[in-house]
């Protein structure tokens, strides 16, 4: 299996990435590096560093129990993909952090580029395997979103798995969905959600053959959605909004 939250570079990587062995903790390991779609090069490795975490410690005082958060630096790792020159996208197995920094921070170092996780238009991924000539596809789970009854509700969520997951469904899930699909004479089972996560299944899928159906059916379909600080930036820059 092949899987992973994705990210965007804000413009491709001048180079492929390199071992990297910083003066504390933080190790970036290529371990791989593959040709795909004529000259377009897929890596994969690992990736270490420290992230801010936080640690609890209770303390019994006088018969009372009282707790504590006490700041911390954790290591973490991880296994990714990537393609940061050409295709100029990074997939990181685990991520930790907010936003998440771990291992984006290190990838954005490494590469002097802005590095910003995605998120997969779900719905529009679906019609184009239904609209596509070749395609024989399927669903297995399809979340979405029910709008509650009024304003004081939050919104429900509806996932359907199995026999009750429908492609109607499928079209109309912003979450996520498990899919099954043809592609390239062979079949892609996996999931993809709205939040930058996807995961092929297969056990035989090569990394050529992740980067490339990255290349033709993720890419697409991803987008750095905009953040407050850009969108009031934006205001400011055209005026006020209406």
């Amino acid at each position: 299996m092949i899987a992973g939250t994705m990210a965007l570079l804000s413009r491709p990587a001048a180079d492929p990435l390199e071992d990297y062995r910083a003066v504390g903790f933080t190790t970036l390991d290529v371990r791989d590096t593959f040709g795909y779609l004529d000259d377009k090069q897929v890596q994969q490795g690992r990736v270490a560093s420290l992230v801010d975490a936080e640690q609890e410690e209770i303390h019994i005082v006088d018969g009372s129990i009282e707790t504590e958060r006490i700041p911390e630096r954790e290591q973490v790792w991880t296994e990714w993909i990537a393609d940061v020159d050409d295709g100029g996208w990074f997939v990181a197995e685990q991520t930790r952090g907010t936003n998440p920094t771990f291992p984006f921070e290190t990838i954005r170092a490494r590469t002097n580029r802005d590095v910003d996780r995605v998120q997969f238009d779900v719905p529009q991924f679906v019609r184009n395997q239904r609209d596509a000539d070749d395609r024989n596809w399927d669903v297995w789970m399809a979340g979405r979103k029910q709008a509650a009854d009024s304003d004081y509700e939050v919104d429900h969520t509806n996932i359907a798995y199995g026999d009750n997951a429908t492609k109607k469904d499928a079209i109309q899930s912003e979450i996520g969905i498990g899919f099954e699909t043809t592609w390239r004479g062979r079949v892609a089972t996996g999931v993809l959600y709205q939040s930058g996560y996807v995961a092929i299944h297969n056990s035989s899928w090569t990394p050529e053959q992740f980067a490339r159906f990255v290349d033709e059916e993720l890419l697409p379909v991803a987008f750095v959605p905009e953040t407050d600080d850009k969108s009031e930036q934006a205001t400011l820059e055209g005026g006020e909004e209406a």
